[in-house]
């Protein structure tokens, strides 16, 4: 059974974290990136919404050069 939490989805009684569909495409809005980019971005963040932020926007400006 997974508890809702405020920013980061849910967690089950493992501890494994879930990531509702609605957080990843808010996400990805956003910062202007498709959302498995965004999903990657917050897997790689852990439970940071600063760091995911930062993340997101070195990438989004690395990708505007391709």
């Amino acid at each position: 059974m997974a508890i809702e939490t405020r920013f980061g989805g849910g967690r089950t009684s493992a501890g494994a974290k879930e990531l509702p569909q609605y957080d990843i495409a808010m996400f990805a809005q956003k910062h202007g990136i498709s959302a498995a980019k965004a999903k990657d971005i917050l897997d790689r963040a852990g439970g940071s919404r600063e760091t995911a932020d930062q993340i997101a926007k070195r990438a989004k400006s690395i990708s505007s050069w391709e």
